[in-house]
């Protein structure tokens, strides 16, 4: 896990072939920031029920346009973002299962909400993502904010 300097917060994530960094300034209202590449192929089948919830291996099918196994994927790179978003605020260490993620596939975001409380979030508070896919790749980002609303 990074290291940032108090007056910033930020995130890191890599591919075997892509490294990537986001950072913001605590003084413009930013708590924390979590993103996530991943390659955008099938996620083993066998990892399905313990990254995606039955409600969203229900929608598997009609995200974006893709497999289900590339969209079990999305889901993993989305929760990913998410936890790296928390994680600096909560300290928490969550499992998949402790995200429901939503997805608007049209408008390129997601939620990410919380089946389980933990420090300064409790259970159904919502974190709020964007997401693509391009290039043979998923990336998500999640932000919290001083204005962040549950």
């Amino acid at each position: 896990m990074p290291v940032w300097p108090e007056a910033l917060v930020g995130s890191i994530t890599h591919t075997a072939a892509w490294t990537a960094a986001a950072v913001a300034r605590r003084d413009q209202g930013f708590l924390a920031i979590g993103i996530d590449l991943e390659p955008a192929d099938e996620l083993a089948f066998d990892l399905w029920d313990s990254v995606c919830t039955p409600a969203e291996r229900a929608m598997l099918s009609v995200i974006c346009g893709v497999t289900p196994g590339v969209a079990a994927h999305l889901i993993f790179c989305m929760k990913e973002a998410a936890f790296k978003c928390q994680y600096p605020i909560s300290g928490a260490m969550l499992e998949f299962a402790d995200f429901a993620v939503d997805v608007d596939a049209e408008a390129g975001t997601f939620t990410a909400t919380y089946q389980r409380a933990v420090p300064q979030f409790e259970i159904h508070d919502r974190l709020l993502g964007r997401f693509a896919i391009s290039d043979g790749y998923i990336a998500s980002a999640v932000v919290v904010t001083t204005e962040r609303t549950p």
